[in-house]
């Protein structure tokens, strides 16, 4: 008896085998299964971290990482998925990808500190997701509120922060990560501040 994968998407070889759109579709609408970005889960499984990202790299090559954008939403610092996936290759990796699939390719340099998950489920830390965002985003409005998630995902240091952004040099837009990343680490440390205060005075 063959298994069926822990999620299906339309454009998926099992999906294909096994459901239409419709029936996809369906089994949602009866609670069997919930739709997460462009493919269906189990509901008994969970959308964490490692299932997201598998979601984002099962139409590309596996050896992809996800990154930008597309790493906030795997590790849960915005809701939804972003229209136009980000993926990074590493160590040399060349692919082309056809025009109509909804991706954009970086080009990065990786640490192997910078990188978590399996082959087909790779995807930048939480630090390094902040990093990159902080570095590279120029206007967004979510911009500080995803930044505040990601460093208290990633229990970060401004320490932590200047070993990361100190292993270039010439790094562009370095001086902007560390202006973003010190508000993102201040409003952490203002919360803790408050929390503290309110359960002494209890």
């Amino acid at each position: 008896m063959r298994l069926l994968d822990d999620f299906l998407a339309p454009s998926s070889v099992s999906a294909r085998e096994t459901f239409t759109v419709a029936e996809l579709s369906a089994c949602a609408l009866d609670g069997e299964l919930f739709p997460v970005d462009a493919a269906y889960v189990f509901c008994d499984l969970p959308s964490d971290v490692a299932s997201r990202a598998r979601i984002v790299i099962s139409r590309v090559d596996e050896r992809c990482v996800v990154a930008g954008w597309s790493a906030a939403w795997v590790h849960d610092a915005i809701d939804r998925p972003p229209a136009h996936h980000t993926v990074a290759l590493r160590d040399g990796l060349r692919i082309r990808l056809s025009p109509d699939r909804r991706y954009g390719i970086a080009q990065m340099s990786f640490d192997k500190s910078d990188v978590m998950g399996v082959i087909g489920a790779h995807v930048t830390t939480p630090l390094r997701t902040a990093i990159d965002l902080a570095r590279f985003v120029s206007q967004d409005s979510r911009l500080d509120d995803v930044l505040v998630a990601l460093m208290r995902c990633a229990q970060a240091t401004a320490l932590d922060v200047r070993n990361v952004l100190n292993r270039g040099t010439n790094l562009p837009y370095k001086q902007r990560a560390y202006r973003r990343l010190g508000a993102a680490l201040a409003t952490l440390e203002n919360a803790r501040g408050r929390s503290f205060s309110r359960s002494t005075s209890v």
